[in-house]
C-alpha cells in the first residue's frame, strides 16, 4: 500500500488553522471554527397565521410560529410606519400582535429566530389584507385637531353602521387630560340619523385651560357585523374661556357670562307659546358656527309656512334650534314669537357670534317650553343625572 504523501510543515499548520482534530473511539472529526454542532442544526423555519388558527386575515391578531427554533423578537410595522405592539408567549416561544389586522392595510413584519444554540437570523415579511366591503367609518367632535373649545363640549364618536359589541369598542377608547378631570363614556342613538354613537361627558364642566387628547384605537376591530374599522383615530384639543349662556325665556333675556361675570345681556325672542313652537330648554353645549343659514319651515316639520336667510346662526339642536339674527322681528324682549329658535338684532347676534366657543353652553329656562331637550338631539346628554349616565357605558354599570 503506497504511504500518504508527507505534509509540509506549512501544510499542516495550514490545516490545523482551519480545524480542530477529535479523536472520538477511534474516529477522526474535524469541527471548523468550533461549529459543527451548529452547522448540523436545521434552519429555523417561520410560519404566519391567526392566532388561534387559520389564514392571515383582518379583525384577527397575527401570529409567528416558528419551527425548529424560537422567535426571540419580532416588529410588526403598518404602511405609516406606526408599530403594532405584540408579545412573546414564552411556552411556545410564538409571537402575537395585540392588535388585530386592519383591512386594506400593507404590514412589514420582521423577525429574529433564534436556534437551539443561540444562533440568530432574520426574516422580514410583508402582509397585504384585504379591503373591506363596508367599513365602519366613524365621525369624531371636536373634528378640528387643535381646537379650542367651550366648557360644555363632549367628546362623541358617531358610527357608519350599528355596533353589536360595544364594550369591545369602548375598550379601546382612551382619554388623557393634562388636569385630573373625572367623566365617563356612554352610548346614546342620534336623534336624527339613528346612528350608534358613544360620547364622553365630564361630571362638570371642563376646568379652563384642560388640554385633551382622544385615542380610538379601532384598527381591525370587527364590532359591528363585518362591519370592520379600517383605522384608528385620534384628536386633540384645549378647552377655552369659562363662558355660560344663560336664556330666560320668561324674562326674554339672554347672559353671556365670562367666568361667572355678566358680560352682556341681550334682548330676545323664544318660541311662541304653543306646543309645536315653543323652545327647548335645558343645558345645550352649541354645536356649530354656521354663520348664513336658510331656514325652511319643511325641514324641521313646522306648519307655519317660512323661508328665510339669517345671518349669525349657531346651532343649538340637530333638529334646527338656532341662536341668529331676526332683523324682521320688532318685538324683541317683550314677545316670544319665534318658531323656537332664539332671536336677537343683528348687531347682538354679530356680538355674540363674535364671542361664543362652540361647546359653550346654553342654559335655558322657563316657559313656554317644549321640554327638556332630548338625548341624541346635539349634545343635551347633559341633562341626563350623572348617576343614570353612568349606566349607559358599555363597562361600567353603576358608580
Amino acid at each position: 500500500m503506497p504511504m500518504p504523501p508527507r505534509l509540509s510543515k506549512r501544510q499542516a499548520l495550514t490545516l490545523l488553522s482551519g480545524a480542530a482534530a477529535l479523536t472520538l473511539g477511534g474516529i477522526t472529526a474535524v469541527q471548523y471554527g468550533g461549529h459543527d454542532d451548529a452547522a448540523r442544526e436545521p434552519r429555523p423555519t417561520l410560519r404566519l397565521r391567526a392566532a388561534g388558527g387559520g389564514h392571515v386575515a383582518y379583525g384577527k391578531p397575527i401570529q409567528a410560529v416558528a419551527g425548529h427554533g424560537v422567535i426571540s423578537g419580532a416588529h410588526l410595522k403598518d404602511k405609516s410606519g406606526h408599530d403594532i405592539p405584540g408579545h412573546i408567549e414564552q411556552r411556545k416561544g410564538d409571537w402575537t400582535s395585540d392588535r388585530p389586522l386592519a383591512p386594506g392595510q400593507s404590514y412589514t413584519l420582521k423577525v429574529t429566530l433564534r436556534t437551539e444554540s443561540g444562533r440568530d437570523s432574520t426574516e422580514t415579511r410583508t402582509i397585504t389584507t384585504q379591503q373591506a366591503a363596508h367599513p365602519n367609518k366613524v365621525t369624531l367632535a371636536p373634528g378640528s385637531k387643535g381646537a379650542t373649545v367651550g366648557i360644555a363640549q363632549l367628546i362623541t364618536l358617531t358610527f357608519d353602521h350599528p355596533v353589536a359589541d360595544k364594550k369591545t369598542v369602548e375598550q379601546q377608547l382612551h382619554i388623557t387630560t393634562s388636569h385630573p378631570t373625572k367623566g365617563a363614556w356612554g352610548w346614546v342613538k342620534d336623534r336624527m340619523s339613528g346612528k350608534d354613537r358613544v360620547e364622553w361627558r365630564p361630571r362638570g364642566y371642563w376646568k379652563p385651560g384642560t388640554r385633551v387628547h382622544v385615542q380610538a384605537d379601532l384598527a381591525g376591530q370587527d364590532a359591528a357585523a363585518d362591519h370592520p374599522f379600517a383605522r384608528d383615530y385620534a384628536v386633540q384639543f384645549a378647552v377655552g374661556a369659562a363662558h355660560r349662556i344663560t336664556v330666560d325665556i320668561d324674562t326674554r333675556r339672554l347672559r353671556f357670562l365670562d367666568a361667572g361675570h355678566v358680560a352682556k345681556e341681550l334682548h330676545v325672542s323664544a318660541g311662541k307659546d304653543d306646543r309645536e313652537h315653543a323652545t327647548w330648554t335645558g343645558t345645550i353645549p352649541l354645536m356649530a358656527k354656521e354663520g348664513r343659514v336658510n331656514m325652511r319651515s319643511e325641514t324641521v316639520g313646522l306648519s307655519n309656512y317660512y323661508n328665510k336667510d339669517v345671518q349669525y346662526g349657531m346651532r343649538l339642536t340637530a333638529s334646527g334650534t338656532y341662536a341668529h339674527d331676526a332683523p324682521w322681528n320688532d318685538v324683541l324682549g317683550t314677545v316670544n314669537n319665534s318658531s323656537g329658535c332664539v332671536q336677537m338684532t343683528p348687531n347682538d347676534a354679530r356680538w355674540l357670534f363674535e364671542h361664543v366657543q362652540v361647546g359653550d353652553p346654553f342654559e335655558i329656562s322657563g316657559h313656554p317650553t317644549r321640554g327638556t331637550v332630548a338625548e341624541g338631539n346635539g349634545f343635551a346628554e347633559w341633562n341626563i343625572p350623572w348617576r343614570t349616565w353612568l349606566t349607559r357605558s358599555a363597562l361600567t354599570k353603576t358608580g
